[in-house]
């Protein structure tokens, strides 16, 4: 058995990590400040290849799947959580076009957005619907050879900065979700309106409602032709992993600022991590993270290796996220007052951890999930 990332993940994980502290870290606090995205940020990831992770070379991507893409969005994170909420979308979706796309959808969509020449988003959540998708009131009647949409939709990451977004719709109700598609939708087309939403946790991720009124997209804009929901529902299973990932950035960059602190901090004559009651906060700190990425890379893996991955993507989501809120609230607790400090990251990091726990599927479905999976 090999732990050990492969040679030419680990060379490009060093590469990225350099990137990130030199192109990502001097943006996040303005970012932060004003709850915007720094758009520059996509094209410069574009350039250099690491938004086609997921991609077919055929596409513009580089092929390498789902564990370097893990890996980057976990880097990501540790900078800053928001602006890594952002960068999962194309890991994310790209994989979906290329396997189901028509030829005319992977030329105007997937090799663009492998290139960074296109933002996108995915719409699938609404006021009254998010575990149960099918409960989705969003509906695109057919007329000629158009579909008109109507509809709403809510927590929409880079919603207002995409070019286009995935937008799931009914076409038939009575089918459930096989009545259901997946409709490119372009920002620019008539009668789609966003109304930017203001969140404690990843500020800088661009998240908004989107109304459709009339909306009206040719024939040609459903994914595949006509592929429901349910054909492509299993590629999604992957956004559990990098959730995962991105948990242990967050949780990684709030242990390694609380070593650093409690080593250089004193009380009563001694640095505090000399106390019995820091070191076990922090070692129970470093085991955790340990044990999540190792989780979380074992399911990436498994992924890439066309194995099934869905019960180890789940455990995976369920114990990363529970441990980056312990290990945050850690942290802290160990800087004291200056752990609830604006001028301070800690703070940040504890409200990341907000969305960790709810996103891609709450904590309470992925243990329903992993119920089945061990045959319950």
């Amino acid at each position: 058995m090999d732990f050990e990332l492969p040679e030419d993940v680990r060379i490009m994980q060093k590469d990225f990590r350099a990137f990130c502290t030199k192109e990502i870290a001097p943006l996040v606090d303005e970012a932060e400040e004003e709850e915007k995205f720094p758009v520059e940020l996509w094209r410069k990831m574009g350039k250099l290849g690491y938004l086609g992770l997921t991609v077919s070379p055929e596409y513009g991507g580089s092929g390498f799947g789902l564990l370097p893409a893990t890996v980057v969005s976990e880097e990501l994170s540790r900078i800053n959580v928001g602006i890594a909420t952002a960068f999962a979308l194309p890991f994310l979706l790209l994989p979906v076009i290329e396997k189901f796309g028509t030829s005319e959808q992977k030329q105007r969509y997937l090799i663009p957005g492998a290139k960074g020449e296109a933002i996108m988003a995915i719409a699938l959540t609404e006021p009254n619907a998010g575990s149960d998708l099918e409960a989705i009131e969003t509906m695109a009647f057919k007329e000629g050879d158009t579909y008109v949409i109507n509809g709403t939709k809510t927590f929409i990451t880079n919603a207002s900065i995409s070019d286009w977004m995935l937008t799931l719709v009914y076409i038939d109700k009575a089918m459930k979700l096989n009545g259901t598609r997946l409709v490119f939708t372009e920002k620019e087309t008539p009668g789609i309106g966003f109304t930017k939403l203001r969140k404690m946790c990843s500020r800088p991720s661009d998240t908004c409602e989107v109304s459709y009124e009339n909306v009206r997209v040719p024939e040609r804009n459903i994914l595949g032709g006509d592929v429901s929901f349910r054909d492509t529902v299993g590629l999604f299973n992957s956004e559990r992993v990098y959730l995962a990932a991105r948990a242990l950035g967050n949780a990684q960059a709030a242990f390694e600022a609380s070593l650093k602190y409690a080593k250089e901090r004193t009380a009563f004559g001694k640095s505090i991590a000399s106390y019995q009651a820091i070191k076990f906060r922090l070692t129970s700190a470093a085991m955790n993270l340990e044990a999540g990425r190792l989780l979380t890379y074992k399911a990436a893996w498994l992924r890439d290796q066309g194995k099934p991955f869905v019960k180890e993507a789940s455990m995976a989501k369920v114990f990363t996220s529970q441990a980056a809120e312990r290990i945050c609230l850690d942290a802290m607790h160990i800087h004291g007052g200056y752990g609830v400090m604006s001028d301070l990251p800690i703070q940040r990091y504890v409200r990341d951890i907000g969305t960790f726990q709810i996103g891609g599927g709450t904590t309470e479905m992925q243990h329903l999930r992993i119920a089945k999976e061990i045959g319950m």
